[in-house]
């Protein structure tokens, strides 16, 4: 069986040391005990599902191995650190996630802080966290990135992922399809503050973005071809976070709305999570169009009431990770910036999909398109939108929003 590790990375593989061990097949029945020798051979090892995903694959893996110990997680499941401690209670030399995001983030955590290996077996391709070395976990309701490791293998069954649920099919498009905005929000703090930038996770990217682009409207059919395409996106995607060590070329300003509206009002903002990334990813592609048709940068600081719309719960975090982003050496920066802007506005326009593609390629995909597609509430939305800058300290186009003196 090949390992599509070196035909993602290239001659970055040997960048990541020891990067997982990615296999991709029509079918992987009967294949379990034969894939995760090699990587390793485990004496107990902890297989961890929910009640879907070991009707999905998690029982064929547990026929296939036989010494494992099986850990169903609870409905409804969460990626928080009251789940991740359950994990840990288990002794066990490996795990075994059987899942997509939350799953996979979970036992990416929970290995990590037991130092043990962990593989797994995606059942959508529906996110592109796979093979990335962070994990998204909530605490206190606060959504953070927490360091982890990478998977020792992802063994992903091209038949399991095309009959997943469709709305985890069409998350995973929109997972991916936030590239442009990502590169142009990370590009601009990197003209504008100096932070750091590169563009290898968006050559990474580009032939399987091409790809999904072109074969958008036959994701609804679960056409295989498209299926292989996307999870090879998603792949990249989480290797592309590795080779540069952050979650930068994946998650910007388009990100922060969407965990901003989680953290806010928890109560509405229920729909899966690329599906919510596709709607903030349009909305993000408007801001940044909206300021670089301006000729002029010109931003100031002065919102007394900048924390106003946070929740108490909140308020002490999002000072936090805002205070190194407005401290005095990048308000500085800032305060020059319109000297780059006519340089950076082309560079970036040249980043960016031609307007429509976007658009067009996640509505031929039966992807969310707007907030009411969602169930969000317009009003809560904007609250969200016009506070997402402050929960975290990544610059963004939402960051040039809120410091534009004129209204949007």
């Amino acid at each position: 069986m090949n390992n599509l590790t070196t035909s993602i990375l290239g001659n970055h593989a040997a960048q990541l040391g020891n990067p997982p061990f990615v296999a991709m097949e029509p079918s992987l029945t009967g294949r379990s005990e034969a894939l995760i020798s090699r990587v390793g051979r485990f004496s107990s090892p902890l297989l961890v599902c929910d009640a879907n995903t070991y009707s999905a694959l998690g029982k064929r893996i547990q026929e296939e191995l036989g010494n494992t110990t099986l850990h169903i997680l609870p409905e409804p499941v969460h990626a928080d650190m009251m789940t991740v401690e359950r994990l840990l209670a288990h002794p066990c030399d490996a795990m075994i996630a059987v899942g997509s995001g939350t799953i996979n983030d979970l036992c990416k955590l929970a290995s990590y802080r037991k130092n043990i290996p962990y593989v797994v077996f995606p059942t959508a391709p529906s996110m592109n966290g796979y093979v990335s070395p962070n994990a998204s976990i909530a605490t206190h309701g606060f959504k953070t990135s927490q360091p982890a490791h990478m998977p020792a293998g992802v063994f992903c069954d091209l038949d399991v992922l095309s009959n997943a649920p469709y709305r985890l099919i069409r998350s995973g498009v929109g997972d991916v399809m936030c590239r442009s905005t990502c590169q142009v929000d990370w590009y601009t703090s990197h003209v504008l503050l100096g932070t750091y930038y590169s563009d290898i996770p968006f050559a990474l990217l580009a032939p399987h973005e091409k790809q999904i682009v072109a074969m958008a409207h036959t994701f609804p059919e679960r056409n295989h071809d498209a299926i292989h395409a996307l999870m090879m996106a998603l792949l990249a995607g989480g290797f592309g976070m590795a080779l540069c060590g952050g979650s930068y070329p994946a998650s910007q300003g388009e990100h922060l709305i969407a965990h901003t509206m989680e953290m806010f009002f928890a109560e509405s903002a229920h729909a899966y999570h690329g599906e919510e990334i596709a709607v903030t990813t349009l909305v993000m592609e408007r801001i940044q169009r909206t300021f670089l048709s301006r000729e002029t940068l010109d931003l100031v600081f002065d919102r007394s009431d900048t924390f106003n719309n946070v929740p108490d719960v909140l308020r002490q975090d999002a000072i936090r990770e805002t205070h190194t982003k407005y401290g005095m050496e990048n308000l500085r920066m800032l305060s020059i910036a319109g000297g780059k802007w006519n340089a950076l506005r082309q560079t970036v326009r040249a980043m960016m999909l031609p307007e429509g593609t976007l658009h067009n390629t996640l509505a031929a995909a039966q992807c969310p398109l707007i907030i009411e597609d969602l169930g969000w509430n317009a009003a809560d939305f904007s609250i969200a939108e016009h506070n997402a800058h402050l929960m975290r300290n990544r610059f963004t186009f939402l960051d040039i929003a809120a410091l534009y003196p004129r209204p949007r």
